[in-house]
C-alpha cells in the first residue's frame, strides 16, 4: 500500500465498499503455489535446505524474531 500511496485504513474501507456494492469479494482469492513441506521435497532438496540453514547458523546469519516481525509490519 505504501508504494501506491494508499493508507491501509483507506484500502480496507474501499474493499468493504466494493464487497457491499458487488455482493462479493472484489478480487480473486488464491495461493500462488502449493506450500513446500517435507513431504513434497525430495531428499536432495531437503538436504540442500538443511545445509543452507546450518551454514547460516554457523555464520550467525540470523535475526531476532521481534526484528523480523517489526520489519514485516513496516511493509504492510
Amino acid at each position: 500500500m505504501e508504494k501506491l500511496g494508499i493508507p491501509v485504513s483507506v484500502f480496507i474501507d474501499m474493499t468493504y465498499r466494493q464487497v457491499i456494492a458487488t455482493n462479493g469479494v472484489p478480487f480473486e482469492l488464491k495461493t500462488s503455489k502449493a506450500l513446500v513441506t517435507r513431504e513434497t521435497m525430495t531428499d536432495a532438496q531437503f538436504d540442500s535446505m538443511m545445509k543452507t540453514g546450518l551454514a547460516q547458523a554457523v555464520a550467525d546469519d540470523s535475526s531476532l524474531a521481534k526484528d523480523v516481525f517489526a520489519e514485516l509490519r513496516k511493509r504492510v
